[in-house]
């Protein structure tokens, strides 16, 4: 069997919604193989909580995001070699790097937010068929991105739900202060903090003027430490994934809002885009 991670997924995904009761179970794949270069045996384990995930990932709710985020990571297709059998044309994907990714979580759960869901590049790519050195980041919007994210959060990491609600009023009042005030420069700054004290000045710098005009700061104290910090201006070794959940949600928010069909013009300026980060 090629591909036996991606074959394993494909199957889980197939398994009607009318399942049993009882709680998900962990799948152990025992890939046995017997090449030209001698016999080997490799191991792979998938948890529970990301069997989970993916059956929830079919409910109507998320299935239209988590189909289309899994289309977009099937490798790119390549022509024939010679010698291939069969008509000529394009040979069929056999692998989907979002479904392989899978078995390294949680360990990996960040950096899987940031590729699949956030749509960022990774320069760390496989070979010219892994489509995703070409992801474009808030370019490649996905309706219900938020949901399935949030999903992943319960099921894959377990994060506590008053810090997940704590993200998402972040991403609400960011996205409500870009649209309403027509803030470009602050959309910027908040994209493109690629550190931690980037993020931290967007905040402050973003909560003065709201107090400027009479309104409320973007964050509490109680609500930043929550989020991004352990103590006084020292963060959370997690605030690089807290700082791509509050995007995914502001970016979500803006699309919702039309203001990036109003500023068209956004789309073609040239952008400082952030460190590519590993997937």
């Amino acid at each position: 069997m090629t591909r036996p991670l991606t074959r394993t997924i494909e199957a889980l995904t197939k398994i009607e919604a009318e399942r049993r009761s009882e709680p998900s179970s962990s799948i152990t794949v025992y890939h046995l193989s017997n090449s030209g270069q001698g016999p080997q045996a490799d191991i792979y384990f998938l948890p529970s909580s990301v069997v989970r995930f993916v059956e929830r990932a079919k409910a109507a709710r998320y299935a239209a995001a988590w189909k289309e985020v899994a289309r977009l990571a099937w490798e790119l297709p390549s022509k024939p070699k010679k010698g291939d059998k069969g008509k000529g044309g394009e040979r069929k994907p056999a692998r989907n790097y979002l479904y392989e990714g899978l078995f390294d979580l949680p360990d990996r759960a960040a950096q899987f937010i940031r590729v699949y869901f956030l749509r960022k590049a990774t320069q760390y790519t496989q070979g010219p068929g892994d489509p995703r050195h070409s992801y474009r980041g808030w370019k490649d919007y996905l309706p219900g991105l938020w949901d399935l994210t949030r999903l992943f959060l319960q099921e894959v990491i377990a994060m506590d739900t008053e810090r997940i609600e704590s993200i998402r009023k972040l991403g609400d009042t960011l996205a409500d202060e870009i649209a309403g005030e027509n803030d470009r420069r602050l959309w910027g700054r908040i994209y493109r903090a690629d550190a931690y004290w980037r993020a931290r000045k967007a905040l402050i710098q973003a909560s003065q003027r709201r107090l400027q005009r009479g309104l409320a700061p973007v964050f509490s104290l109680d609500e930043f430490l929550e989020v991004f910090e352990e103590g006084e201006e020292l963060p959370r070794v997690d605030w690089r994934l807290a700082w791509d959940l509050v995007l995914i949600r502001v970016i979500e928010k803006l699309y919702e809002a039309k203001w990036f069909e109003r500023n068209q013009d956004v789309l073609d300026e040239e952008e400082k885009q952030p460190e590519m980060e590993e997937a």
